[in-house]
C-alpha cells in the first residue's frame, strides 16, 4: 500500500505503469517551498498538483491568529509538541512574517502581533532537542527561560533575549557576524559546546577574557570554529586574550607585538606568552 506520493510513483514505475525515466516533483524531493508538485492523496486515491509549502504547512493552513494565541506558552515543558513541531511551526510562521508565503487565515501582520505584540511567547522549556530552526524567525520573546540542547540554526541568528537563553551543543550551521557573537557569548546564561561554521567579521571579537571568568565565574565553554574561520579572526581573537587550538598556521608570523595571554597549536613559540599559572589554562577559552 504506497500511499506517500513518491512511494507511489515507484510503485507505479516497478509495476511498468509509467516510463522508467519519468521524474515528477513531489513533496519529498522538492527543493522551493514555492515550487509546484504532484500530491497523491490516499484516502481519495486521487491525484493533484499544490504548491509545495501548502502541503508541508497542512498542519497549520486553517490556524487563525486566534487559534496561535490559544496555545499559550509556545515552547513549554508541558507542552505535548516535540521539537520537530516547534521547529515547523516556527518555520511556517517566519515566513508568513517575512511575506514568502500567504495564508488567507494568518497575514503577516498578525504574525507579529500575535499576544499583543510579544509574538511567540516562550516559556521555561528544556529544548528543542535535536532539531533544526530555520531562518526567517518570527518575532518571539523569551518568557523565563529557553534551554537550546542539540540544536541546529541554520539562516542567521534569532532575535532572543540572549539572558535567559542557555546553549548545549548548538550549531550555528551558515556565516554569522561577530557582533552576533559578541553578543551571544556576553549575554547568554550558559553556553557548553558551541559550533560556528563562518564569521563575518563587523566588528572586533569580544572574547571573555580569564580576568572577567575569574570576577564572574564560567559560563561559556568549549567554543569551536570550523576550518574555514578566516585566520585574522583568530589572531584577533589572540590579541583579546583568547585561546586557538586546532586552528590557523602561525607557525612563519611573527607574533611579537601581540600582547597575547593564550596560545595556539601552530605559532612561532618564542613570540608567544604563557598563559598565568594561577588556575592553569581556563577550558571555557579554548577555540577550537
Amino acid at each position: 500500500m504506497a500511499d506517500a506520493t513518491s512511494a507511489r510513483l515507484d510503485a507505479y514505475k516497478a509495476n511498468r505503469l509509467i516510463p522508467q525515466e519519468i521524474k515528477l516533483p513531489t513533496p519529498e524531493t522538492t527543493e522551493s517551498d514555492s515550487q509546484e508538485v504532484v500530491v497523491f492523496t490516499s484516502n481519495a486515491l486521487s491525484w493533484s498538483a499544490e504548491s509545495a509549502w501548502t502541503v508541508k504547512y497542512a498542519d497549520y493552513m486553517g490556524l487563525s491568529k486566534e487559534d496561535w494565541e490559544s496555545v499559550g506558552n509556545f515552547f513549554d515543558v508541558d507542552s505535548e509538541h516535540d521539537g520537530e513541531w516547534f521547529a515547523r511551526a516556527l518555520e511556517y510562521l517566519g515566513k508568513i512574517q517575512a511575506g514568502e508565503i500567504t495564508n488567507p487565515n494568518l497575514t503577516v501582520a498578525d504574525v507579529a502581533n500575535l499576544n499583543e505584540g510579544q509574538g511567540i511567547i516562550i516559556g521555561m522549556y528544556s529544548g528543542p532537542w535535536d532539531t533544526t530552526l530555520k531562518a526567517p524567525f518570527p518575532k518571539m520573546t523569551i518568557d523565563e527561560h529557553l534551554y537550546g540542547g542539540g540544536l541546529t540554526i541554520e539562516g542567521g541568528v534569532p532575535d532572543w533575549e540572549w539572558s535567559k537563553v542557555e546553549l548545549y551543543g548548538v550549531t550555528f550551521a551558515d556565516t554569522m557576524n561577530v557582533s552576533q557573537l559578541n553578543t551571544i557569548l556576553n549575554n547568554a546564561g550558559y553556553i557548553c559546546d558551541l559550533t560556528v561554521n563562518g564569521i563575518n567579521l563587523d566588528a572586533e571579537p569580544n572574547i571573555p577574557t580569564y580576568e572577567v571568568y575569574e570576577n564572574m565565574g564560567s559560563h561559556v565553554y568549549d567554543i569551536k570554529f570550523s576550518e574555514a574561520t578566516a585566520k585574522d579572526f583568530q589572531l584577533e581573537v589572540l590579541k583579546s586574550g583568547g585561546y586557538c587550538e586546532y586552528g590557523a598556521d602561525f607557525s612563519n608570523d611573527d607574533l611579537s607585538d601581540i600582547k597575547m595571554t593564550g596560545t595556539v597549536v601552530k605559532a612561532n613559540e618564542s613570540a608567544l606568552v604563557k598563559p598565568p599559572k594561577k588556575g592553569g589554562r581556563p577550558h571555557q577559552q579554548r577555540l577550537d
